[in-house]
């Protein structure tokens, strides 16, 4: 989706409502995460790459998911 508004905005709006940021640009639903590997996360066949800052959050997500 294209939006004017920036990711911080749509991460506070989407906070606890099951996304999580996983990189400067993404920030994707968990119950829709296929698979988790060190870098990346699998969503409907498309690889989303994870950064290290934001990889221990959705480690946390994926525990309480």
């Amino acid at each position: 989706y294209i939006t004017h508004s920036t990711m911080r905005t749509a991460e506070e709006a989407l906070n606890n409502e099951g996304f999580v940021k996983v990189h400067r640009s993404y920030i994707v639903n968990v119950k829709k995460i296929q698979s988790f590997s060190e870098n990346n996360v699998l969503i409907n066949g498309v690889q989303i790459p994870v950064s290290k800052t934001n990889k221990s959050v959705l480690l946390e997500k994926l525990k309480t998911s």
